[in-house]
């Protein structure tokens, strides 16, 4: 794949890929210096100074000009009645699928911009950024599903019969079917969305100038009708983006307002140096080598020139990419040589899949290598009376027919085979590769097995994905290789799981003798040494000792740094290491410009550390200081959820243990499926009422000493609303909770600043902060701080957490009410843990249904053993808030 192919899926997944990081800091500045070059080269006047009149106006003039040339293009097609920019249907499809990377991350650019630690909570910044919050908001459809800009696109795609894989998936970056440079735009939005505090003044001009009304836009929405396909996803956005109230409108107060409170704050030179930075992302919107492309293949049907043709065997798997999706789960247990059909075209594995997939197929019985008249897949498979009778276009089936008649006949195939051996590999490396590979889909479906390390200590399977090493060498040391290796192959357990190719791997490392990653190692899938890679995040390794190579701004790797006394590197310099460093810094001592100039290719740094709670609260609000503390952050929430699993305390829901062996079975005789939002509410209340600890007394101290947990109210949700998320139904019902505990509606209202007028005039994302509470109150903060970083890792843990907040705790410890004000404490309500629920109603209700929504994805995904399992774990969540606030 194409270097921003690969950024692409590395930022949307970037939970899986915080070690991108430095390359998308790298690649952001690189078009960052671009965009200044257009700028000065377009508009030098407007770099030469600000002032709010001469901003207002510039933008006047541009709706002014689009709206005219609009006017002016509409008179045109009433004379001649042609088309300008698309010439025919077939052209317009193109258009809309080239478009479907840059669509599908709409309004990326803003995911991170009002989350916790962000900013300064409740501080006069923090107000005039909450119109960028209802943009984005806006975006995702304000919590209702359908009305998400992403899922009405995909629609769009669908009713013109074009289906594309999931955009998280490495088939959809791979898609032959996408130019390249296709990525191009939405790599831009998603580095600019990582980077919220460094490159905030970049990403308000952006903001500004993608808000903008386009000329394109409106003449999209006129010409699409005329072939029948639904302009509605672009009519949507003249609409909601119009300058008089619109986004347009939202997003140029944004920038004015924010550019008052630089001149107020830090004085006349600090504007021009972000107004500057404010068009240079402004300019970023004119970076987008599509546009060449779109343009080539639009003059091309103009002229009726026939197309480029693409290889036969990528035009087969473009076939296959589309049809995935809606075919993979429909053949039953019908096999392609050794593996099911089903499991071959399984969306999430089919990047994998898809080489041996072809080859597969082409030396199956259903193909008869260069004679297509002769291939039973055509003759018998796709004809009248057969399987896959109109499955395929006449155009899709004239693609396979071209594919077969490329294929080597079996004589000349024989030939081939008598080629040079391949280079050989590094077995130890492939296989620890394999074992990354697959953690995430093994993570918490082995919660019964376990292994003893070489120290002769039993660890869990799951302990063990922690360790890629250890696990390998624990495989060999209990004698596990055999049984492991028949389990994986045809017949076994775990066969649907593994590939042929993955079969291959396993099978090299056992013929070289099972050796270990030699120390030093390069690891080909993050670049990490081998003992990094026992942190699934390469760039902030968990080992003690290791750090990845320094590099220039060139990418020259540099000399390790000389090695320090570790007594004398302590706290928040340990944390740094993981900076983003740069040249200069800006001398001011606001967080905002703190933001470094665009200089330098950032480098990362880490050490081992376990900072004490307050301190790991500190370094999770100021991500951007402390990027190092995000392999802490998973290492933590994965060994805190563990431990509750282990030791959870049995209580009685209709006579089954909370948690254990028995909880499955026991959920099986309380609920019926599908599953009904009153029942599984009356589950979880079970799991409160079962609870024997006795609820804090209602005192001011005991609302204090809630400090921490409150000012990061939300934190658990926030996440759910990035953008490989957001198009779930179930996530947009976890976004208008979200919506109602931020203020959505009215900033006033947003909760964390009513308690940080109660309680404290201080940041919490300040050190100081930290020090105004005691550290056992850091405790459940930090877990939710941590796990909230994780959303798709952690999901049934966190909606346990929040429902055991929102439906339980919050009520009873009148955290919250309907005044501007913190509500008074009151006696009414539960008297302990073991009390009255109190009625449907807010976001106890609501978190319930997402919770149902949820479960029933699954369900429908995986079946009723995989929602057992995140019942399991919700009741980990759930019991995880009871012991942070009620011991």
């Amino acid at each position: 794949m194409t270097p921003d192919r690969t950024l692409f899926h590395q930022l949307i997944n970037i939970e899986q890929h915080y070690d991108v990081l430095p390359a998308a800091w790298a690649v952001i500045q690189g078009h960052l210096d671009k965009a200044r070059e257009i700028g000065q080269g377009l508009q030098p006047k407007l770099y030469s100074s600000y002032n709010p009149e001469l901003l207002s106006g510039f933008l006047v003039q541009n709706n002014e000009v689009t709206l005219t040339k609009y006017n002016q293009y509409l008179e045109k097609r009433k004379q001649d009645g042609l088309n300008v920019m698309f010439p025919n249907k077939e052209y317009a499809k193109w258009f809309l699928l080239q478009n479907a990377p840059t669509k599908f991350v709409d309004g990326a650019w803003l995911q991170n911009i009002y989350k916790v630690g962000t900013y300064s909570m409740g501080s006069e910044l923090d107000s005039i950024l909450h119109p960028l919050y209802k943009i984005y908001v806006e975006e995702l459809g304000e919590g209702v599903s359908d009305m998400n800009h992403v899922n009405i696109y995909k629609q769009d795609l669908a009713r013109e019969q074009m289906h594309l894989c999931p955009a998280q998936s490495l088939s959809f970056a791979s898609d032959p079917a996408l130019c390249d440079s296709a990525f191009v735009a939405p790599v831009i939005q998603l580095a600019l969305s990582v980077f919220p505090r460094r490159l905030l003044p970049e990403i308000i001009g952006f903001n500004m100038g993608y808000e903008e009304l386009p000329l394109h836009l409106l003449i999209t929405t006129e010409e699409l009708k005329g072939f029948s396909i639904d302009p509605y996803y672009f009519l949507l956005h003249v609409t909601i983006d119009n300058a008089a109230s619109g986004h347009a409108c939202l997003a140029r107060n944004v920038a004015l307002e924010y550019l008052e409170y630089i001149a107020r704050t830090h004085g006349a030179e600090a504007v021009h140096e972000h107004w500057q930075r404010m068009l240079d992302g402004y300019f970023l919107n004119d970076i987008n080598p599509l546009k060449k492309n779109l343009e080539d293949e639009r003059q091309r049907h103009a002229a009726g020139l026939p197309a480029e043709k693409l290889c036969p065997r990528a035009k087969v798997e473009s076939i296959i990419r589309a049809k995935a999706p809606w075919a993979f789960q429909v053949h039953g247990d019908m096999k392609l040589g050794q593996m099911e059909i089903n499991t071959w075209l399984d969306p999430v594995n089919l990047d994998i899949n898809m080489d041996p997939l072809m080859n597969e197929l082409a030396g199956s019985s259903w193909i008869v290598p260069g004679r297509p008249e002769d291939s039973p897949f055509l003759q018998d498979l796709c004809q009248f009376r057969g399987r896959m009778f109109h499955i395929f276009t006449p155009d899709e089936e004239a693609a396979i027919a071209e594919w077969i008649r490329t294929l080597e006949p079996e004589d000349a195939s024989n030939a081939a085979n008598e080629r040079a051996p391949a280079a050989p590999r590094d077995a130890a490396l492939e296989m620890a590769d394999l074992i990354k590979r697959k953690s995430a889909q093994g993570q918490g479906r082995h919660r019964r097995l376990a292994m003893k390390d070489k120290d002769g200590l039993t660890r869990s399977l799951d302990e063990f994905f922690a360790d890629i090493p250890g696990m390998m060498q624990a495989l060999v040391h209990n004698n596990m290789m055999d049984g492991f290796s028949k389990s994986i192959n045809v017949g076994g357990r775990m066969c649907s799981y593994f590939a042929p190719e993955d079969r291959e791997v396993v099978q090299r490392w056992m013929d070289a003798g099972t050796p270990l990653p030699s120390t030093g190692a390069t690891c080909p899938f993050s670049g990490a040494t081998a003992q990094e890679a026992t942190c699934p995040f390469a760039s902030v390794p968990m080992s003690e000792g290791s750090s990845r190579p320094r590099v220039d701004s060139q990418g020259t790797v540099l000399p390790p740094s000389p090695p320090q006394d570790k007594k004398a590197v302590q706290g928040d310099d340990l944390m740094k290491r993981g900076k983003l460093e740069t040249h200069v810094r800006s001398s001011s001592p606001h967080r905002v410009l703190d933001a470094p100039s665009r200089l330098r290719l950032p480098t990362f740094h880490s050490q081992t550390l376990r900072p004490p709670p307050h301190l790991l609260y500190h370094y999770l609000l100021n991500m951007d200081d402390f990027p190092g503390a995000v392999a802490i952050a998973h290492h933590h929430a994965h060994k805190q959820f563990l431990d509750i699993r282990a030791n959870v305390d049995p209580s009685s829901v209709d006579s089954f243990p909370s948690c254990g062996s028995d909880f499955s079975s026991g959920l099986l005789k309380c609920l019926d499926f599908p599953l009904q939002v009153n029942e599984v509410a009356s589950l979880f209340d079970g799991w409160w009422r079962a609870q024997a600890r006795p609820v804090p007394a209602q005192t001011e101290e005991a609302r204090r000493s809630l400090g921490p947990l409150l000012m990061i109210d939300g934190v658990l949700l926030q996440n759910f609303t990035l953008t490989h998320m957001h198009p779930l139904p179930w996530c947009a019902q976890l976004l208008r909770i979200h919506m109602h505990r931020v203020g959505y509606f009215d900033y006033n209202r947003n909760r964390r600043n009513w308690y940080k007028e109660s309680l404290t005039t201080v940041s919490p994302c300040s050190g100081v902060f930290s020090s105004q509470f005691p550290s056992s109150s850091f405790r459940l903060p930090v877990l939710m701080l941590s796990a909230g970083l994780f959303p798709s890792t952690f999901t049934p843990e966190i909606l346990g957490m929040a429902a055991c907040m929102m439906r339980h705790l919050e009520p009873h410890l009148g955290l919250f009410g309907e005044s501007g004000t913190p509500p008074p404490t009151t006696s009414e309500g539960l008297d302990g843990a073991g009390g009255d629920i109190p009625a449907w109603g807010g976001d106890g209700e609501e978190i319930m249904r997402a919770i149902v929504s949820y479960l029933d994805e699954l369900g429908a995904k995986e079946g009723v053993d995989a929602q057992l399992e995140a019942l399991t774990r919700m009741k980990v969540g759930h019991e995880t808030v009871c012991r942070g606030i009620l011991m």
